[in-house]
Formats: structure tokens, C-alpha cells, sequence
């Protein structure tokens, strides 16, 4: 889930570069146990790089940095809630423009992937 947001947040980097922002940017990202309650997860810095490598051409590499926050101890239990009753974990990003990008997984897939 986390990757499509990455994915989505790379992007919404080129509306951001045609209006003029060169540097790197952070998104916040939101999190929710199937309740419709958003809480802040973390964030994501992009940051577009330019490097010039020995052979002259210069190309862009792009790094992202994922900031998590520890989950509380009632965000534990709604945890374990969703996971029983198989619900979805959602997370979302919200763009300084307003719009917002969510990404969605089922409890059992979470199971299976070990998350």
C-alpha cells in the first residue's frame, strides 16, 4: 500500500515541477482501520536529485523517504479488529491542491504478506 502511494506521489511530482518547484516536498500520510476515523501514519519526502556521472550526461534520480509513526496502543486493538473480521486498511495522502489519493488492502492480504 505504502509503494502506491510512493508510486502515486512520484507522479503528482510533475504538476509540481511545471509550476515551478524544483526542490523536494513532503506529503503527509493518513491511515484508517475500516472506520472511517483518519489519523496521521506518517509522511513522505520526495526528493528529485541530479546527478552527472562520470560518463558527462546528466539524469534525475529520485529518492523517497518514508517517516512512520509507532501505532497506539487503541490503534493496536482496531488492528487486530480489522484483521479478524477481515476488513480494509486504508491509507491516504492529501495533495496541497486538495486532492486526495487512497490506497486500500483487505485484512487477509495484509495476513499473508507478513505486514
Amino acid at each position: 500500500v505504502v509503494c502506491i502511494l510512493i508510486l502515486i506521489v512520484s507522479v503528482c511530482k510533475a504538476d509540481l515541477l511545471e509550476g515551478g518547484i524544483r526542490s523536494g516536498f513532503e506529503v503527509i500520510v493518513e491511515h484508517s482501520f475500516g472506520d472511517d476515523l483518519w489519523e496521521t501514519r506518517g509522511s513522505i519526502y520526495y526528493q528529485p536529485l541530479s546527478v552527472t556521472p562520470l560518463s558527462g550526461s546528466t539524469r534525475t534520480v529520485e529518492s523517497a523517504d518514508i517517516i512512520q509513526n509507532s501505532l497506539t496502543e487503541d490503534q493496536q486493538i482496531r488492528f487486530k479488529k480489522l484483521l479478524a473480521n477481515n476488513g480494509k486498511y486504508s491509507l491516504r495522502i492529501i495533495l496541497d491542491d486538495g486532492r486526495v489519493v487512497k490506497a486500500s488492502v483487505k485484512g487477509c492480504s495484509l495476513l499473508e504478506s507478513n505486514f
